[in-house]
């Protein structure tokens, strides 16, 4: 009878340590992304080479379009919270051309500028005739990340 019970726990932990793997293979992918993309970027939030309009009232009354982050399962589990600061450069025809995280929880980067990238503006940054010179335009986003008690 021992034998047996003691089979049972061997299979069970086996079977724990199987599911722990598959699940931790998971989401250490996601932590190797967000930190890989955490380090890329850091230089790449300078936008200034593209002399951006930097007018973020004109430009958030500009938005035709918001999306919002899905939360990572990676930082779900971790019960990573918090808000990301994302900046973006906007051109005339109103996409999103670059995005970088200027700060924020390294497990929520990766979201917040897939999301950030799918942000769509007016043409011509909505501004009026004045300043229709400038090409290019940079604002910064937040995305705040709060999950429930």
């Amino acid at each position: 009878m021992k034998e047996v019970i003691m089979k049972v726990f061997v299979l069970f932990g086996i079977a724990v340590l199987l599911f722990a793997s598959i699940f931790m293979r998971t989401a250490w992918g996601q932590v190797v992304e967000s930190f890989s993309l955490c380090f890329s970027d850091i230089d790449s939030c300078d936008f200034s080479k593209y002399k951006p309009l930097k007018e973020p009232h004109t430009l958030y009354k500009a938005v035709v379009r918001r999306v919002d982050p899905e939360y990572p399962p990676a930082a779900r589990t971790v019960r990573a919270n918090g808000k990301v600061i994302v900046r973006i450069l906007v051109n005339k025809k109103g996409d999103v051309v670059k995005a970088c995280v200027v700060e924020g929880h390294p497990l929520l980067r990766a979201a917040s500028i897939e999301a950030a990238k799918q942000w769509k503006f007016k043409n011509n940054f909505g501004a009026t005739e004045y300043k229709l010179k400038a090409r290019f335009a940079e604002i910064d986003v937040t995305f705040n990340f709060q999950l429930p008690e």
